[in-house]
């Protein structure tokens, strides 16, 4: 990561976050990750209880939702070197009194069943992955929780809002960045 002076600047009304993204995906450079921050600002003022960061990577996601948020926040890959990075990142950051970063394949862990379902949840992961955890997701968000989704190609955003349709969740916003798109959902039903 850059030492350049405008890491250390940034307006007042915005958090900085440190991320060593090391061995884990997720520098916070890439199109899908920008959409996901982009939508998790918008979000900012709905203060949830509960919110996940499904498929963390290095931790970025989850990072930002607890320097937005006091509530407890939950971050899962199914890669134990992601899991590790995150809660790194987490310490680094000073954000580990509320973040916790444990490994799980998709939303197999009973951890995430005993501890949601959560009003927030991000998953920057693939379209297919994502299409497949669909019926998951349902269970795991609340009614009214909101979902961003992220990892898939423009092309690929009408697929995966079919699947969620579905589910009982409805399109709130798509936000195209470059051959990218990130989702935001709202469990309905």
């Amino acid at each position: 990561m850059s030492m350049d002076p405008m890491w250390k600047k940034h307006p007042s009304d915005m958090h900085s976050i440190l991320v060593d993204a090391a061995t884990a995906f997720g520098s916070g450079q890439h199109s899908t990750t920008a959409g996901c921050l982009l939508i998790l600002d918008q979000l900012a003022p709905l203060n949830p209880k509960t919110a996940l960061d499904m498929g963390c990577g290095s931790g970025i996601l989850a990072l930002a939702m607890a320097s937005l948020w006091a509530c407890p926040i939950l971050a899962c890959d199914n890669d134990f070197e992601a899991v590790r990075v995150t809660q790194e990142n987490a310490i680094l950051n000073k954000l580990d009194d509320h973040l916790q970063s444990f490994q799980s394949e998709g939303f197999a862990s009973p951890r995430l069943k005993e501890e949601g379902p959560f009003e927030i949840i991000t998953a920057n992961i693939l379209a297919g992955p994502l299409i497949e955890m669909a019926g998951d997701m349902r269970i795991h968000t609340t009614l009214g929780g909101k979902i961003v989704l992220s990892g898939l190609l423009i092309t690929q955003a009408p697929q995966v809002i079919v699947a969620y349709e579905a589910q009982g969740f409805r399109l709130l916003e798509e936000k195209p960045i470059q051959e990218w798109m990130t989702l935001l959902m709202e469990r309905s039903q």
